[in-house]
Order: structure tokens, then sequence, then C-alpha cells
């Protein structure tokens, strides 16, 4: 092998180790991304096996053939569940296990097999054919990356596109000329097969560096628009998500907005004392979350007051609203504390078709949420808007009280 073939190898090792830190600290701010770290691990897994292809010629056949192939195997197996788990698929440990380590696996033991090892033709097979299906199975996985732009996902499936030509390149290769074992040094074409995945590879470790700015602004939006207490949306979390999930037109009804107000909660700050209130804040954050439909947008939008979008298509919004009432009142939020009691206000307001302001919902939602808590508070009451009336919220209020079904 070229001195520098070697430095090429050195050069791709280093790079992959520097690469799997990067994503090791990406991880670290995004735990719920666990791909980062099995991708961290697949580089790990690689840079040792373009270490031992560097010694080629220097250190035993055994490292450079066997062992640095099982690594590349090894490695391509935790790349591909890496995209996997960065497209939000979840596998099994067996599945994991199976995918990381069963081909390098069958490779080591066909390394202990005369024919085969022998054999440069179905030793180049054995090593290239799994290689390319695990390159081309990963770049079909890089185009369902998560919260991602197309240029990214493109981007890393182009590449393990072209690494997966080149390995395929080199099996059919191999078939029609086959080469010969008493020749030490490849064809230039058969070194063209060998260098296009590893280029491919490189490339795809700077890529990360485009992978790393977009997950890292997504994640310093994400922490923004986060209630730090709760962990829902904040009131700009919420504005921005609920205006994207209201239709802007077409037919049928506009969705609804619901303002939660719970009750007597600065009494509970005066007597329990304000880390018992923020505890609160939390179960009833909980709560609603099993409580709302999936698609419901829930954001904190002051100190005990809390927002919730619903689209078109979820359940009636004063029906919702009402089995949140009743799951707060019929139960104590902090089982440790049985005589903490805390009951919630509700104003609704539903839009009568798509297009109207979430503004203009918001302001009705607040006129029935006002209804609520003068008529006794643990209500739910809800405002039809009138899309007539622009940006003021009218029509009849309709209330319940506790216990007593809707008015």
């Amino acid at each position: 092998m070229t001195p520098d073939a070697r430095t090429l190898f050195v050069v791709i090792a280093l790079l992959s180790f520097g690469a799997g830190f990067l994503l090791l600290g990406l991880w670290s701010g995004m735990r719920h991304r666990q791909g980062l770290r099995t991708w961290a691990i697949s580089l790990w897994v690689r840079a040792p096996g373009f270490l031992l292809l560097a010694g080629r010629g220097t250190v035993p056949l055994w490292l450079t053939v066997d062992v640095s192939n099982a690594l590349m195997c090894v490695g391509s197996g935790f790349g591909y569940v890496a995209a996997r788990e960065l497209s939000g698929a979840r596998l099994s440990p067996l599945a994991r296990g199976l995918i990381c380590f069963g081909p390098a696996v069958a490779w080591l033991a066909g390394c202990w097999m005369p024919a085969l090892y022998d054999d440069v033709t179905l030793r180049t097979l054995a090593v290239a054919l799994p290689l390319g299906a695990y390159a081309l199975a990963t770049a079909w996985a890089f185009l369902g990356l998560a919260q991602t732009s197309r240029r990214v996902r493109l981007g890393f499936s182009v590449l393990w596109l072209i690494g997966a030509s080149g390995h395929f390149a080199r099996a059919g290769l191999v078939l029609v000329v086959p080469p010969d074992p008493q020749v030490m040094n490849p064809s230039p074409l058969f070194t063209l097969t060998l260098l296009v995945p590893i280029l491919a590879f490189t490339l795809g470790l700077f890529w990360i560096g485009f992978l790393y700015r977009e997950w890292t602004l997504t994640e310093l939006q994400r922490h923004a628009e986060r209630d730090w207490l709760t962990g829902v949306l904040n009131r700009a979390g919420f504005l921005r998500l609920a205006r994207a999930r209201l239709p802007v037109g077409g037919g049928g009804g506009g969705g609804a907005v619901l303002l939660l107000d719970l009750d007597h909660f600065k009494a509970i700050n005066d007597r329990h004392g304000h880390a018992t209130g923020d505890r609160v804040l939390m179960a009833f954050c909980r709560r609603a979350e099993v409580t709302l439909p999936p698609s419901a947008v829930l954001g904190r939008i002051g100190g005990e007051e809390f927002a919730v979008a619903l689209a078109p298509g979820c359940p009636d919004p004063v029906a919702v609203g009402e089995r949140l009432r009743a799951a707060l009142a019929e139960r104590p939020p902090l089982e440790d504390l049985p005589d903490v009691r805390v009951t919630v206000s509700a104003g609704v307001a539903i839009s009568p078709a798509p297009g109207l302001p979430l503004e203009v919902l918001l302001n009705g939602a607040d006129a029935a949420l006002y209804e609520a808590k003068s008529r006794g508070r643990d209500r739910v009451c809800v405002w039809n808007v009138d899309p007539r009336a622009g940006a003021r919220a009218s029509g009849p209020l309709a209330g319940a009280s506790a216990g007593a079904g809707m008015a």
C-alpha cells in the first residue's frame, strides 16, 4: 500500500473519531435523539478499521483483512440502526444485535474456511455485498430523518447511495474480471471501487456539520418555546404552533381554543408554599396531557393560566373542557397531599369557519373564562364566535356547573 493511501486511511480514522465526539456532544443536549449516540458508536467502531487498513503490509494479514472488515460491517450496522432511530423507528434489542453483528460474525466464521478465505473473489463478495446492502438501506433510512431539511436528508442519502454503488461495483467487477491472487497491487478500476465508498463516507462526516447546525437551532427554538417549569409550550410557542394547526381556509369548522385557569391558586401558594404550587402546576399539565386529544396544543400563557388549541376533527371542544375539569376535580393533583384540592375554570371559543384569526378565538375564550369565574368557578363556559364581528367575539354564552352537565 502506498504512503498516500496510508495517510488517507489515518486521516479518515481521525475524522471518524472527531465526528463521533461531535455527535456525542449533540446527543448530550438532545437525549431524546438516541440515534445520535448510536451513530457515534458507528464511527468509533469504523475508525480502528481504517487504522488497520492503513497498516496493511506492516501488520499481520488477519488484522488488516479479517478484523478490519469485521469492524467495517459492525460499524455499518450501527450506522443503519442510527439512521432508523433518527427517523423515529424503534428496533428491538434482538433486531439491533442481528443487524449490527450478524454479517460480521458470518464474515469471521468464513475466515476459518479455506475454501472462502483463499478465494479472492468469494472473499471480496463476502465483504462487498453486506457493506453495499448496509449503505443502500441506510440511504433509504436517511430520507426519513425527523426535523431535518430536504437538503440535509438528500445529501446523506446521495452520499450513502454513492457508497453502495462502489461496494456493488466491486462485487460485480470481481465476478466479471476475477482478480489474480498472485498480483499484490489491484487494478486501477478495483482501487476506484474501494475509494468511492471511502470518499463518500468522508464527505458524510463533513455533512454532519449541516445536521449539527440544523438540530442545534431546532433545539434552541424548542427550549425557547418551552415553559421551564411544566415542560409544556410557553406563550410564544403556543401561539406559533396554534396558528400552524388552526386552518386558514376550506370548508367545515375552524377549530377551537380553550383558556383554563386554576381556581384559587394563590391560596395554595399562600397556605402550602410556592414549591407545592409549582408541583400542582406540573401535575395539572401531566393530567391535561393524558386527557386532551393527541393533536391538541397545550401551552402555559400565564402564572396559572393555560391555553389549548383544537384543530377541526377533534372531539367536541366543550366536552374536552368538561373532561379536563372533571379529571382535576375528582382526584387531588398530588397523591402525598390529598388535602390540596384544585379545580379549574374553562372558557371555550369555537370557530364556525376556517380563517378566523387566533386572536379572535383567544378573546372569545377569555370572555367565556371570565363568565365561568363569575358564575362560581369549577365550570366550563362556551363563547360561539361570530366571524362577521371582526376582532370582537360575540354570541350567546352557555355554562356548565360542576357535576351538572352542559346547560
